[in-house]
């Protein structure tokens, strides 16, 4: 398999109908469809996609100032292409290319492991998460939104 990691300045529309099967295939939901995804990828956000023969089967995602600190929102899998080094290979570009920033991970429990074997640490003893759930169903455009807990 050869892969290839695009990222901020490279072209990404051909990818966007793969990175909305992307994001259904591998349980997110069905509310990120092309158009959404190009404003969800638009600056500020940084982003790496891995794309195996022409499509894309993983990607990172992060909010950054790009001068104290990133925060990675995303970083997925297709089902199908992992255990393959795919997701390590995204974080690790991410994190060579931005070592002068402070990086911060919301990571789903069953992920923490990976996120610790990359050199993050847990510091859930100093952090703490909190959330809401969109207040709305739909959103302007009628778009659904993914339902949180």
């Amino acid at each position: 398999m050869s892969l290839q990691l695009l990222k901020n300045g490279d072209e990404l529309r051909p990818h966007l109908p793969q990175l909305a099967a992307l994001y259904s295939g591998a349980g997110w939901g069905s509310a990120y469809e092309p158009a959404r995804l190009a404003r969800m990828f638009a600056a500020p956000v940084q982003w790496r996609v891995a794309v195996a023969d022409g499509q894309a089967v993983g990607l990172l995602r992060a909010l950054s100032d790009d001068v104290l600190e990133a925060h990675i929102t995303e970083l997925l899998v297709h089902p199908g292409h992992q255990r393959q080094g795919i997701g390590r290979r995204l974080l690790q570009d991410f994190l060579q290319d931005k070592a002068h920033l402070c990086i911060y991970v919301q990571a789903f429990k069953t992920s923490t492991g990976f996120f610790e074997r990359m050199g993050l640490r847990n510091k859930a003893d100093f952090f703490t998460v909190l959330s809401r759930a969109p207040l709305r169903k739909t959103g302007p455009t009628g778009h659904t939104y993914p339902q949180l807990a």
